[in-house]
Parts: C-alpha cells; sequence; structure tokens
C-alpha cells in the first residue's frame, strides 16, 4: 500500500508540475507555440501517456481511470509528434483535453478523500470540476474564434498543476490520518 501510494503521489506531482512549467512557459513566451514546441509536447504527452499506462498495469484495482487517460494522451502525443504544426493550429484542443483527463482523475481522487472521511473531499470535487470546465471551455474557444489567447491556456494549465498538488496532498493527507486512527485503534485493541 504504501508503495502504491508513493508511485501514485509521483505521478500526480509530476505531472503537475509538468502542467505549471508549460502553463509559465505560454503564458511568458505566446510566440513559442511553435514547431520545436510542438515536439516537446507530443515528447510530454507521450511520456505522461505511457506513465499512466504503466501505472494502471502495475495496479488496476485504484488506477481506474489510468489507462483509459495514458491511451488518450499518448495517442495525442503520437499525432502531435506525427505532425508538429498541428500543435499551432490544435494546441487549444490538445490543452483542452488534457485538462478534461485531469480533472476526471482529480474527480475519482477527491472520491478516494471521501471514503477516506477526510471532511474537506468537496474542495478536491470543486478543482476537479474547474479543472474540466476549463478543459471544456477551451476546447469551445478555439472552435469558436479559432485562436485562443496563449494566457488562457497557460493559466489553465498552471491551475491543473496547482490544483492537482492540493488534491494529492488533500487525498494523501486524509490516508494517512486513516492508517494513523486504524493503528491507534489497532494499539487500544492489543491492551
Amino acid at each position: 500500500m504504501n508503495e502504491l501510494l508513493k508511485r501514485w503521489r509521483a505521478d500526480v506531482i509530476i505531472s503537475a508540475v509538468l502542467c505549471i512549467i508549460a502553463g509559465i512557459a505560454v503564458m511568458i513566451w505566446p510566440a513559442a507555440v511553435t514547431l520545436v514546441l510542438g515536439r516537446v509536447v507530443g515528447v510530454v504527452l507521450i511520456l505522461m501517456g505511457l506513465k499512466h499506462g504503466i501505472s494502471y498495469l502495475q495496479d488496476r484495482g485504484t488506477a481506474r481511470l489510468g489507462l483509459a487517460s495514458g491511451v488518450v494522451i499518448f495517442a495525442l502525443g503520437i499525432l502531435v509528434m506525427i505532425r508538429p504544426s498541428v500543435v499551432a493550429q490544435m494546441v487549444a484542443v490538445v490543452v483542452g483535453v488534457v485538462l478534461i483527463m485531469h480533472g476526471l482523475e482529480d474527480m475519482q481522487m477527491g472520491m478516494e478523500s471521501k471514503s477516506c472521511k477526510d471532511e474537506n473531499w468537496w474542495l478536491c470535487m470543486l478543482f476537479a470540476a474547474i479543472t474540466i470546465m476549463f478543459g471544456i471551455f477551451v476546447i469551445w474557444k478555439y472552435f469558436q474564434v479559432a485562436e485562443v489567447a496563449a494566457w488562457l491556456l497557460g493559466l489553465a494549465l498552471v491551475f491543473d498543476g496547482v490544483s492537482d498538488l492540493f488534491v494529492i496532498y488533500k487525498v494523501i493527507s486524509a490516508i494517512k490520518r486513516m492508517k494513523e486512527e486504524a493503528e491507534a485503534i489497532d494499539v487500544e485493541g492489543k491492551e
């Protein structure tokens, strides 16, 4: 269980940090969304997809969305690597899909937090819902206007990364608290 928890936490933290870095970069250098960035985005998506898939294969019981999100993210990464010019045209769709998948994963972790009797589980669900709405909005705006402001994409990525860090902190705290309570009850029972 501890090994699974460490692996799960590492997956989320790595993904969150990558989103924050990408978001800040897009906000600072919007013109840098070029073919080079397209290739970088492709590699990052492929790595994220592989990590999600590997996590699913290692523990199928708790990574329910891991395989689905891994396949979608990996496929997007392959598409971007084959046609990096697509990034300049479709960056909003790629980011939107990633945000929706992260939101769904955050929702799953929020339910885990609730099952661990964390009283602030609803904050995890709120952040998940906002992340999903950001993803839908980014995709919708892309098709409506055909060009989404780079700062909106960056802001959405930064929010997703920060909210992922918050959600994983709450879930890990709730699991640790539940484990400590179970151990305290076990010690009392032995006395």
